[in-house]
């Protein structure tokens, strides 16, 4: 019983989380719908993953209003920061999970 609390103390601080980021400040481009699910893509400035396309899940509680604000930010050219969570797609397109209007 003590040998398996130990390894559980042993394995908790290995276990990490993904750690929220931002972008510095653009106008968003190429903001598009891709298939039927609703998966949405935005390019803006490089982060920490592979390329500059933000992948905004169609399932997301605030779907409705990030992609509004980076539509009108796009349209108006407005800058935004995005906030992201880890990179999906082989690591190469950071998981939006909010979005900022800078100006």
């Amino acid at each position: 019983m003590k040998t398996n609390i130990l390894f559980l103390l042993l394995l908790i601080p290995s276990i990490s989380f993904a750690q929220i980021k931002r972008t510095e400040p653009s106008v968003p481009e190429s903001l598009h719908i891709y298939d039927t699910a609703g998966n949405t893509y935005v390019d803006h400035l490089l982060g920490d993953c592979t390329s500059r396309r933000y992948h905004l899940p169609p399932n997301h509680i605030k779907y409705d209003a990030i992609f509004s604000v980076l539509l009108a930010a796009q349209t108006a050219q407005k800058q935004v920061q995005i906030r992201y969570e880890g990179c999906t797609n082989s690591g190469s397109q950071g998981n939006i999970i909010g979005v900022y209007l800078v100006d």
